[in-house]
């Protein structure tokens, strides 16, 4: 058994498929972390631009005859 383990390991083949398959995993890990990351800014960035409701602000109550 350790010889077909070191036999496959030793192959050309195989440690390309082995480095495509790791370095397209940190690729795709990379990518989804900027993602998240970004999503996470502009959530944070919105809640933040949202008045507090003791606050003063100045927004008036809106009705149908106000203008």
């Amino acid at each position: 058994m350790s010889s077909w383990y070191s036999d496959a390991f030793n192959s050309h083949k195989v440690q390309l498929i082995f480095t495509a398959v790791v370095s397209g995993t940190v690729v795709a890990s990379a990518i989804i972390g900027l993602q998240a990351a970004k999503r996470q800014y502009k959530v944070h960035d919105l809640k933040e631009s949202i008045p507090k409701v003791d606050e003063k602000h100045d927004v008036g109550r809106v009705s149908i005859y106000s203008c």
